[in-house]
């Protein structure tokens, strides 16, 4: 069973997260979208285990100390997938695009004690910084074409490595852009606010093929 834990989303956030998705496909020549269901934010990754009661524990006692807060959505940005354009084909792998949130210590507490609790319990997770932020798309290259209109809003640094690849922001007009070139993908996430009261034990699997998150159990905050 391949488990990680997430905070799940009020309707009002997952409807701008929905717009912000249908915008991204708009200018994409192709990509992997999320689908309205799957939208979320992961706060640790605990891969393949059987071990779904411990989890459930450690996530039980975990919330337990911590209290419900505001989490805010800000800015968009990508993270570059690997280049694997050739000169035979010209296709490259695509990256991937995020909604980022607002600087919220109390989100970066939770996931750090999580994290931290999850390992004391044996549980192999990897020791990265928490980089909080909601995938939008994986795989995604934009189209040939003009720039869209729309204004790019800004990361809210989700770390350096996003940082340096950012949905770029420029002054210029669309009819600037080559229309032979790849337009920059823009993508406008409004500030949408919502109180994490929720911390959720999450299974992913394919079902018929298709990527499914599953709630397995959730335990509410102080």
């Amino acid at each position: 069973m391949r488990l990680f834990i997430a905070i799940n989303f009020s309707e009002e956030l997952t409807r701008e997260l929905l717009r912000a998705v249908h915008s991204l496909r708009q200018q994409s020549a192709r990509g992997t979208f999320t689908r309205p269901e799957n939208l979320h934010l992961t706060l640790a990754f605990i891969g393949e285990t059987d071990r779904v009661n411990d989890a459930e524990a450690v996530l039980q006692k975990v919330c337990s100390h911590h209290r419900s807060f505001p989490i805010t959505l800000s800015g968009s940005g990508r993270f570059p997938g690997r280049d694997r354009s050739t000169a035979a084909s010209g296709r490259s792998e695509g990256d991937l695009y995020w909604a980022g949130l607002e600087k919220s210590p109390a989100l970066s507490a939770l996931a750090a004690d999580l994290q931290q609790e999850l390992r004391k319990a044996g549980f192999p997770i990897e020791e990265r910084a928490f980089r909080p932020h909601i995938t939008l798309g994986r795989r995604v290259l934009p189209k040939a074409g003009p720039r869209p209109a729309e204004g790019a809003a800004q990361a809210p640094n989700p770390g350096r490595a996003a940082e340096a690849a950012q949905v770029p922001n420029s002054g210029r007009s669309p009819g600037a852009a080559s229309r032979s070139a790849a337009a920059p993908i823009r993508l406008q996430i409004r500030p949408k606010t919502m109180d994490a009261c929720w911390v959720s034990l999450m299974e992913s699997e394919r079902i018929d093929g298709i990527l499914t998150y599953t709630e397995r159990a959730s335990f509410r905050l102080r």
